[in-house]
């Protein structure tokens, strides 16, 4: 991930996450944190979801992070967009305690969600980056 995708993405907290069912794509928006040790995506959901249930079928996912809320309508020239393809991988238990530390770091008023019996940890590790800016301009790269 170069210095622009990194600084997007750790300037946001908030993506939409793309998971596949057997009828089609199904998108949510989801709060999240980068682990800078591993370029991993890190999101919560409950067990009983659509998007849990996807995943636990097919560990492929999308994540979408944007600067519209900065850049539209006046900039749209300068608007990004970083498109990043991942895979869920279950972190072992001591990688999911200091996940969910990160996570709250960034995320404090989802404590008591996390503490839920039913939720679960979305682990996304990127297999490639996509960042537009503007119309034109293009930076692909493969992990």
């Amino acid at each position: 991930m170069n210095e622009r995708m990194r600084a997007l993405a750790d300037d946001k907290d908030i993506c939409a996450l793309a998971t596949l069912s057997p009828s089609g794509p199904h998108q949510s928006l989801m709060a999240y944190v980068r682990d800078p040790e591993t370029d991993s995506f890190i999101l919560f959901t409950e067990e009983q979801t659509t998007k849990w249930a996807n995943i636990e079928r097919n560990p492929n996912l999308c994540l979408l992070i944007d600067s519209r809320e900065e850049d539209l309508p006046e900039r749209r020239d300068r608007a990004r967009a970083l498109t990043i393809k991942a895979r869920h991988e279950t972190p072992t238990e001591a990688e999911t305690i200091r996940l969910r530390q990160l996570f709250l770091l960034r995320h404090p008023h989802m404590e008591a969600f996390l503490d839920r019996p039913g939720a679960r940890m979305i682990r996304a590790v990127p297999r490639s980056y996509l960042l537009l800016t503007g119309l034109e301009q293009a930076e692909y790269e493969e992990v």
